[in-house]
């Protein structure tokens, strides 16, 4: 406790400034400036939200990169016994990339592009931090693999205890002044802002956690020796936390994979490969942990054995169910993801399986490697999947007959040739890749490929297809999703009167789920196939409606079957024992299953949108 609370001495804390400023000159410089730029941003938007917040914003966010690879290239410096003047020059190399960063980020939040490129950003600037002392010693075979990875653990330990330190520290704190600001505006009335919460989040963090993070990050003398500290606690975590939870994780994959095995007409659900991706992760980040207990735990020694092999036959189920749905969808960003861990997955297990060294750095610098290589160049993450959509986009377009072959646009308006369940088929998808494009990448760009600036009003999905004709949603069409079928039904600009004479209770939603806050209301229960109606609380008649539900999937559960425009609701009149209503049917989203709508517990898996009415008899 002494110890503790040392820290917190004048002569300690100057000590702890001189050291910081001294190893981290540009980092804590970083760190004070990025702390006071957002408590500015803070001030300005709680104003309004202005080009120059945006602005302030995309600086900061590139401040806020080049922090992590200012201490990653300190470190780097400082393990190859380069003078002070030599490293502080060496920063330019932080400053450089961080401007870099500066130049092709904008700080938009609607921009997905730019939030994939910093999360790469920010994963490549982290990894290096985690191995910037060991570049030379990964490749290097001539080096006593013991001694090396004794000293890579002892570092790598200090590393994320400096990390955790500071992010709990920095936790703490903000909790503490949370309260402390809570408890002033409830017992002054003192009209205490969000503005408050946010200054104290931006101290805590940005300039407290950053200085005590600095602070504690080790000589290059000390992880050289491979000095380490092993205690009942790690162990503990190790042993009876971490990885009986790995071992329960792929237990459940395992089962998983066994039941999609059994029965392939069952895609396997597209998280399978995300959790792989992330258990096998987890996996691998406590493998270094429990390095230095292998000898000394019979567990840990079969868990370091043997995770690689457990890992490689999970690898093939992730590149199984993902190249599934590329062979049917073609590349997206998320699976062009999933892909490419997918392939960093299989790299180090392959490494980890046979080769002699197992050098735990190689760890992060595959890593780091795999993050920097698909954030640049036209195979990069964003770009790839947006050239291949487009083309994709480009040859259904050519299909259907908008798209000519001297790259003319000819709006959509052959309504004969929009019965086909071909052409059906392919506006389908012509939606759903533009939706697509639009969403996930840049509708603006698109626009341009396709020669139509100028005749789109805005940069959104719905004027494109508006202006190119190429909805499908006028008609109803069926969707194979694996597990069971999807069928929509939608009927646009629907605006007539509807006959209510000789009604008396008018209902404009119908909802899937008991009103809590009401007294009247009705609602659909998918699973019973019944519409319950209350009045003054209580149940005063149930009405049946499977007869609805089948006509429906009977007459629209195809592709193609509906030949003309939907231009009017379905009515379906209905009685029980104490009402008679009509429902209009507006449009409807049913899970289908051997001919039967599909519902799961939570009774939300199937939706009718439209209107209800009643009169007791």
């Amino acid at each position: 406790m002494n110890n503790f609370l040392s820290i917190f001495k004048a002569e300690n804390v100057r000590k702890s400034l001189e050291n910081i400023l001294s190893r981290f000159t540009l980092s804590m410089l970083l760190s004070i400036v990025i702390t006071f730029l957002s408590i500015y941003i803070i001030y300005l938007e709680t104003e309004s939200i202005s080009k120059e917040t945006t602005e302030l914003a995309r600086i900061n966010i590139s401040l806020f990169l080049t922090f992590f690879i200012s201490v990653g290239t300190y470190i780097f410096g400082e393990s190859y016994g380069l003078s002070k003047v030599r490293n502080t020059v060496l920063q330019l190399v932080a400053i450089i990339l961080g401007f870099m960063f500066y130049l092709y980020f904008e700080a938009n939040p609607s921009n997905f592009e730019n939030h994939i490129f910093f999360m790469i950003s920010f994963i490549c600037a982290i990894c290096f931090i985690f191995f910037a002392p060991y570049v030379k010693k990964i490749f290097n075979k001539k080096e006593e693999i013991k001694k090396t990875q004794e000293n890579y653990y002892a570092y790598f330990s200090a590393i994320l205890y400096s990390l955790s330190t500071a992010i709990l520290i920095g936790g703490i704190i903000f909790i503490l002044t949370s309260i402390g600001l809570f408890t002033i505006d409830v017992l002054f009335k003192a009209n205490i802002g969000g503005r408050a919460y946010g200054y104290a989040f931006s101290i805590a963090f940005s300039l407290i956690a950053s200085a005590i993070g600095l602070n504690s990050i080790p000589q290059k003398e000390s992880f050289e020796k491979g000095n380490y500290n092993e205690n009942h606690f790690s162990l503990f975590l190790i042993k009876y936390v971490l990885i009986p939870f790995i071992f329960a994780y792929f237990v459940i994959l395992y089962v998983y994979s066994a039941k999609v095995l059994i029965d392939f007409s069952n895609w396997p659900r597209g998280e399978i490969s995300w959790l792989v991706i992330i258990f096998s992760t987890f996996g691998y980040f406590t493998y270094i942990l429990s390095y230095i207990y292998e000898e000394k735990i019979h567990l840990i020694k079969i868990f370091r054995k043997y995770f690689p092999f457990v890992v490689l036959p999970q690898i093939f189920m992730l590149f199984y169910s993902i190249f599934l749905r590329i062979n049917q969808y073609n590349l997206t960003v998320n699976r062009y993801f999933v892909l490419l861990f997918g392939f960093w997955l299989l790299f180090i297990t392959i490494y980890f399986i046979f080769s002699k060294r197992k050098y735990l750095a190689f760890i992060v610098f595959s890593l780091f490697s795999f993050s920097t290589v698909i954030s640049i160049g036209p195979w990069s993450v964003y770009k790839l999947p947006e050239g291949l959509q487009t083309e994709e986009l480009k040859k259904d377009l050519k299909f259907v007959g908008i798209l000519k072959e001297n790259g003319e646009i000819i709006p959509f308006n052959d309504k004969e040739k929009g019965k086909n369940k071909e052409i059906l088929e392919k506006r389908r998808e012509i939606e759903n890749r533009i939706r697509y494009i639009c969403n996930w990448h840049n509708c603006e760009k698109l626009i341009k490929d396709l020669k139509l600036e100028g005749k789109i009003k805005e940069n959104y999905a719905y004027n494109l297809h508006d202006y190119l004709d190429s909805s499908y949603y006028e008609y109803s069409y069926i969707d194979k999703n694996g597990n069971f079928d999807v069928l929509n039904i939608y009927f646009p600009n629907i605006d007539e009167r509807k006959e209510i004479k000789g009604y008396e209770y008018h209902y404009s939603q119908i909802p899937t789920y008991k009103e809590k806050t009401s007294k009247n209301y009705i609602y659909l229960n998918f699973k019973e196939k019944k519409i319950y109606v209350y009045e003054n609380g209580e149940n005063i008649d149930i009405l049946d409606f499977t007869n609805i539900i089948e006509k429906i999937i009977k007459e629209y559960g195809e592709i193609g079957s509906i030949k003309e425009k939907l231009e009017k609701p379905l009515i379906f009149e209905l009685e029980g024992n104490k009402i008679k209503a009509k429902l209009f049917i507006n449009g409807a989203y049913f899970r289908i299953k051997d001919g039967k709508t599909y519902e799961s517990d939570d009774n939300f898996s199937n939706i009718i949108s439209g209107e209800f009415i009643y009169s007791k008899k």
